[in-house]
């Protein structure tokens, strides 16, 4: 465990060099308040850290203003999107705490931050807090909260009180605020200050930092659009799909989780479920990530699977033949391994030979190009046999698979 984080405001003095050579790696800063305040330290002091090499993050301290005000106000205060490079290596949080100005940030509100962070930069942020999350989750599994790094502030010698049946446990964990809890409380050039803990080596920290591809798929429940109500609310899964899923014998993926992306929304344009004629396209490679999920021992989540044509334009970088257009890819993560070691367990299976407890699989062919004959499929007896041939790709926060029967990587 290390304690080499510190978060601060404009009201805290620090000395970055003498920080950085008492061993302080990482510095998250507040970038704003409520709807309208804005941190004046936060974009000088910010390109001074990251130019030094220090980890760099932000906060928003929250109030009850409306949530959409403070999401964008909180976008605009650390300039996201005008530097993907710095946007890409900067943390995000949501600071949940008692207000500085009048009410407290609802738990819906909290709700409703992250959804919309999460619609306008592709990410969930980080949620800090102490008090007002554990008595806002409750006992009860939180649904949208579950899917950020909780950031805990307690006080103590253990950070007790964490709401379990939404996280696991905390990812940074504030230990002190620079006067109470354990020590140390200070830091040469900074004074007392709050200081917070990783559970990993600096090296771990570094490797898991901005923490992007933290939990759960955005899509286990569903993404809502920048409207405050679900753009598409997820109904049944067709029962003929999931038999259809069910009788691969899979060990670790349902039909409900392969579909559940399909109730993404992105620029207002909701996403939708496979047509019938595209089902069995994507049974070799759910087979095939069944498979990484065992060798790699860790829980994954499905980011994105099927994609309408309407919806696979909105996306940044998203190729217009899309393997996703064919029901054919799955975009997956997991937060107890990084993408690069889930790209190379996929790798090394590649051209290995597997056998399905289905017959017969016809795969076709609507928006994106299927070299068929390079899985060498073969159905008898019931069973269907293929070689795993497609695409892989480690997307930095996540890994794309697909089994379009030719063996392709790209930048």
């Amino acid at each position: 465990m290390i304690d080499t984080i510190v978060d601060i405001n404009h009201d805290n003095e620090i000395d970055f060099a003498k920080a950085q050579a008492n061993g302080i790696v990482a510095i998250i800063h507040k970038a704003s308040e409520g709807a309208t305040f804005k941190d004046d330290g936060y974009r000088s002091r910010r390109d001074t850290a990251i130019g030094m090499g220090f980890l760099w993050g932000a906060y928003h301290f929250s109030s009850s203003r409306p949530s959409n005000d403070q999401v964008d106000n909180f976008l605009d205060a650390i300039q996201w999107g005008g530097d993907r490079a710095r946007d890409k290596q900067t943390l995000i949080c949501l600071d949940w705490e008692p207000s500085h100005s009048g009410p407290d940030m609802t738990l819906h509100q909290a709700e409703e931050f992250v959804l919309q962070v999460k619609d306008k930069t592709g990410r969930y942020p980080m949620i800090y807090g102490s008090n007002l999350i554990s008595e806002g989750v409750g006992n009860s599994e939180n649904k949208i909260l579950k899917h950020c790094p909780l950031w805990y502030a307690r006080y103590r010698e253990k950070p007790i009180g964490i709401p379990v049946t939404t996280w696991d446990d905390y990812t940074l964990w504030q230990y002190t605020d620079g006067r109470d809890g354990p020590e140390p409380h200070s830091v040469p050039g900074m004074g007392g200050t709050d200081r917070n803990r990783f559970a990993g080596s600096t090296a771990q920290l570094k490797h898991r930092w901005p923490f992007a591809s933290f939990g759960p798929a955005a899509a286990v429940d569903f993404v809502h659009s920048r409207e405050t109500t679900p753009a598409v609310a997820p109904s049944p899964t067709p029962a003929t799909f999931a038999a259809l899923i069910a009788s691969l014998g899979l060990r670790h993926f349902d039909a409900d989780e392969i579909l559940a992306p399909t109730f993404n929304t992105n620029a207002g344009v909701a996403n939708s479920r496979p047509p019938q004629t595209l089902w069995k396209n994507i049974l070799p490679t759910i087979f095939v990530l069944d498979e990484i999920r065992e060798r790699g021992g860790v829980a994954i989540s499905l980011n994105s699977t099927y994609r309408s044509k309407a919806y696979n334009t909105t996306l940044d970088g998203a190729a217009p033949k899309s393997q996703h257009l064919d029901f054919r890819a799955i975009d997956f993560n997991s937060s107890k391994m990084s993408p690069s070691k889930l790209a190379k367990i996929a790798e090394g299976m590649r051209g290995k030979k597997f056998t399905m407890p289905i017959a017969p699989l016809k795969l076709v062919s609507s928006q994106a190009p299927l070299f068929a004959r390079n899985l060498k499929i073969k159905s008898s007896g019931g069973k269907t046999t293929f070689e795993f041939h497609g695409g892989i790709q480690d997307y930095n926060s996540f890994v794309h698979i697909d089994c379009r029967g030719q063996d392709v990587s790209w930048a």
